[in-house]
């Protein structure tokens, strides 16, 4: 009994070695696989860290070659930077030069224009005298051969009527002459009522012949006034054509003069400008198209301008033109009007 109880417990006692081994082994493959599946990754580690510390000694080099083509590249940058800005503040000096150079060119062109019409202003109102002379001249003309026509005409009716007396007293004779040879009562009545008849139209032709003669003296005094306000004009146009000749004699050279330079200076302007300082030029009744800016208004239409529209109009930055009139505005700067010096103080002055 003893000793089965003794074999017993000795299988009990070697299954649990045989399982504790079992255990032990178990645990032992899995570390090996745990090992085994590590090994790469160790690997992989002990790689990343071979290249960061390659990247940590090549950081220096990289930074120092950064900074030697940063250093070499600066100047490029920098000249290239500093030509940009060079460039743009030479358009924009070239820009403002080139509304400048425009508009002193439209104001010296005003001037010239201006000048024209002073010129032509010396002759007053002489051209439109003689146009109204020459027209008045014409008119009278008209009239004085309607009316020496009309005195014609009834001249020649008058002497028409005339050769009809004539010729009608002719047959009056003939029919009177033929009354004596008559034979009958009914032919004698005839010719007696012919007779008669011819003699109707005499005194009608002899009527209309007085009354023409007071047509023809009405007429013919109209003739003579006529005649004599004809002459008049013509003598008062001969003398107004005279003295419009002796102006324009005076004023001829200075007139060419300003017309050529008037013309050499709208070559140098674009003809859109040119198409509108001739429209406001064509509108305004003194000609202006490019104003001044005289004591802070427009020297056209004399608005007020407000200080900051002047103060653009003096940077020259664009064109600019009045806002009630449309005329072109200028400073004295383009007008080529030097400022007056500043009147001197009590302190400045010299004793």
């Amino acid at each position: 009994m003893a000793t089965k109880t003794t074999k017993s417990a000795e299988k009990a006692a070697t299954t649990k070695k045989s399982a504790a081994t079992k255990k032990v082994a178990s645990a032992t493959d899995k570390k090996t696989v745990a090992t085994t599946k590590a090994a790469p990754t160790k690997k992989v580690a002990a790689a990343t860290t071979e290249k960061v510390a390659a990247a940590a000694k090549a950081a220096p080099a990289k930074k120092t070659d950064e900074a030697a083509v940063a250093a070499a590249t600066a100047p490029v940058k920098k000249a290239t930077s500093t030509t940009a800005k060079k460039a743009t503040s030479t358009a924009k000096a070239e820009e403002k030069t080139d509304i400048t150079t425009r508009m002193k060119a439209l104001y010296a062109l005003q001037v010239a224009d201006s000048q024209i019409d002073e010129v032509r202003t010396l002759r007053g109102e002489l051209p439109l005298e003689v146009t109204d002379l020459e027209n008045d001249i014409a008119r009278l003309e008209n009239r004085l051969q309607r009316a020496k026509k009309d005195v014609k005409d009834v001249k020649e009716d008058v002497a028409n009527r005339k050769e009809e007396i004539v010729m009608k007293t002719a047959q009056i004779a003939k029919y009177k002459k033929h009354l004596d040879s008559v034979k009958n009562n009914r032919e004698y009545e005839a010719l007696n009522k012919e007779i008669e008849f011819l003699g109707l139209e005499i005194q009608l032709h002899e009527k209309h012949i007085r009354a023409a003669g007071f047509t023809i003296e009405k007429k013919q005094n109209a003739v003579d006034e006529i005649s004599e306000m004809y002459n008049e004009r013509k003598k008062d146009l001969d003398a107004k054509k005279s003295e419009l000749s002796t102006i324009i004699n005076e004023t001829e050279t200075e007139e060419r003069s300003l017309l050529t330079k008037s013309e050499k200076l709208r070559k140098n302007i674009d003809e859109k400008w040119l198409f509108t300082y001739d429209r406001i030029r064509k509108n305004a009744r003194n000609g202006i198209a490019v104003a001044r800016i005289e004591r802070g208004a427009c020297g056209g239409c004399f608005a007020i301008i407000a200080p900051q529209r002047q103060i653009e109009i003096r940077m020259h930055k664009k064109v600019n033109s009045c806002e009630y009139c449309g005329r072109f505005l200028v400073d004295d700067e383009i007008a080529g009007i030097a400022k007056p010096a500043p009147a001197p103080t009590p302190d400045t002055v010299e004793i």
